[in-house]
Order: structure tokens, then sequence, then C-alpha cells
């Protein structure tokens, strides 16, 4: 398998990662949170589950680029970086998209420096790329491969207007309500407020 990886001059960012294994199949691109270890000589875990889930669905090279190129094995730390984007990390997450058959945003759910996720998911669908996740979670974020199960079947489209969707959806306040049941309370002083003895209590969901 061919290995490569671009490394600015310090070697503090990463602007692609590439594994190629067949020449042949279409090419599967990643944009992901930031890099973590993986170089041209090595896997980290992440990358791993990059090419299970790229061999699973038929291709036979990836590419993964970042929403931050900077190196860390932290996401916590990224606020604290001056420059956690990198100078020529868009024209590489662009570069890379050209080359692509089918694009993975796959960057989780935590760790977004002044929307930067959906400013490069707006940079890639502005030149007419069709975005694909491994999955959604509940706040609409596309699930990133190390959170992903070996069982799924297939890619899910991604749309950033599906995610500013649930972003403003009016939020579901659970309330317990109590309702008397079928018998009749034979007098108050019999209720009992720890048991609930005399209550069934149930959930109404209702939206603002």
């Amino acid at each position: 398998m061919k290995m490569d990886a671009v490394f600015d001059p310090t070697k503090k960012y990463r602007y692609l990662l590439s594994r190629e294994w067949n020449a042949s199949l279409p090419r599967l691109l990643y944009v992901m949170l930031n890099p973590s270890t993986a170089s041209h000589e090595e896997e980290d875990q992440t990358s791993k589950q990059c090419l299970y889930f790229a061999k699973k669905f038929g291709f036979g090279s990836l590419e993964i680029v970042n929403l931050y190129a900077i190196i860390s094995t932290d996401p916590n730390q990224l606020k604290f970086v001056h420059d956690p984007i990198g100078d020529e990390n868009d024209k590489f997450i662009l570069e890379a998209a050209s080359r692509a058959t089918t694009i993975i945003v796959s960057w989780g759910e935590k760790h977004f420096i002044n929307q930067r996720h959906n400013k490069v998911a707006r940079l890639l669908t502005s030149k007419g790329h069709q975005l694909h996740c491994l999955g959604i979670a509940k706040s609409g974020h596309p699930r990133h491969p190390s959170r992903m199960s070996h069982s799924i079947e297939s890619l899910t489209l991604y749309s950033t207007d599906d995610y500013l969707r649930k972003l403003h959806a009016p939020q579901k306040v659970i309330s317990l309500v109590p309702t008397i049941m079928n018998r009749k309370l034979k007098s108050p002083d019999r209720y009992d407020p720890v048991t609930r003895s005399d209550y069934d209590f149930h959930k109404d969901v209702m939206e603002d």
C-alpha cells in the first residue's frame, strides 16, 4: 500500500494524509477535525478506522483532510492555538475534493471554533460537491469514524440545511404529570409521596 502525507515545514501542521491500495477503484475523501499521529510511515486508530470503511465500501484509495490542520492528540487544545487551521488548509481541502469520487464529512460533534465546520461544508458544496457521512448524531453533526460500528451497511447523505434545522428546532421538555389510576383514592392521607402508590406518573413530551 502506498502511504503519503503532506506537512508544513515546521511539521506542526498536516495538510493531507493519503493511502492507495488499488488505483483502479474510486477514491474516497474524509474531512475530519484535526490530525493526530498518522503519517507517511504509520497509522493511528482513526486512520485505521478510515481504511476499514474505505475498503468495506469498495474504494481503492483514500485521502484525509481536516477542518484544522494543527497536529494534536487532544482536540480540547485547539482553542488555545493561535492558528489551528493552517495557511494552506483550504487549498488542500479543495484540491483533495476535486480528486475524490466520494466525500465523507466526519468531524464529530465537538471542538469547533468560529463555526469552522459550517464554513468548510459550504466551501465544498459551493463547488458542487455532494457530502456524505458514516452516520448522523442526534445533534445533527456527522459522526466520527472512531464512534462507528463496523456493522454499518451504507453511507448517509449529509446536508448542512438538515443540521441547521436541528440546531434551531424547538427543544423538547419533559414534564411529569400525575394521573389518577382507575381506582379512587380512599382518602388524601393514604397517598404516599415517596412510593406514589396511589398515582401513576407518565411522561408527556411537549414542544415549545
